[in-house]
């Protein structure tokens, strides 16, 4: 986290999370008399990394902005059935079920209040998914990769206004409308 002055301030995060051996669900088959339910031991590698960075114009204006990786990889190993007592058993399935998952996502708020606990804001949201089997190696490829997908972005205006109900009521009956 670093402010630079009163009005510019900026906080990045990085996480990861590892799990070697996880076992999980990998496939389901519909077969004659039933499913076929495949689980699979797989390594699964996550990272998600994080950059904010706040302007503030005055106590009344702001401008935000929030961007985010987020890159997860379930490389399997070995796969199993599930039995009829709910026990693992060993198979011979030989699909490819890894998956390599990357979001991005911006979000940038404008806010202005304009009033006691009203507020005007306007929101732009760019996110960018990418969900395949092939693994990629190496964090910068992954997010080469993402920005190679599809974007979507959307811009959309809220508008809170409060309103003091018993206030309103008063200059009502004082009005005898």
């Amino acid at each position: 986290r670093y402010r630079v002055n009163n009005k510019l301030s900026f906080s990045s995060s990085v996480s990861y999370n590892s799990r070697a051996n996880d076992v999980g669900f990998a496939e389901k088959e519909e077969l004659d008399e039933g499913y076929l339910v495949t689980f699979g031991r797989r390594d699964i590698n996550t990272i998600s990394n994080v950059f904010r960075t706040k302007y503030t114009f005055n106590k009344r204006m702001d401008l935000s902005l929030r961007m985010r990786h987020y890159w997860s990889e379930a490389d399997y190993q070995e796969f199993y059935t599930l039995g009829e007592e709910g026990d693992l058993q060993d198979s011979d399935y030989d699909g490819n079920e890894n998956r390599n998952y990357n979001a991005f996502n911006v979000d940038m708020v404008y806010t202005y209040a304009f009033a006691p606990a009203s507020e005007i804001s306007v929101v732009w949201k760019n996110s960018i998914v990418r969900d395949e089997e092939v693994l990629l190696d190496g964090y910068l490829t992954n997010l080469d990769s993402t920005f190679a997908s599809p974007q979507s972005n959307s811009v959309s205006v809220r508008l809170l206004y409060y309103i003091d109900y018993s206030m309103l009521m008063k200059k009502l009956n004082r009005n005898n409308i």
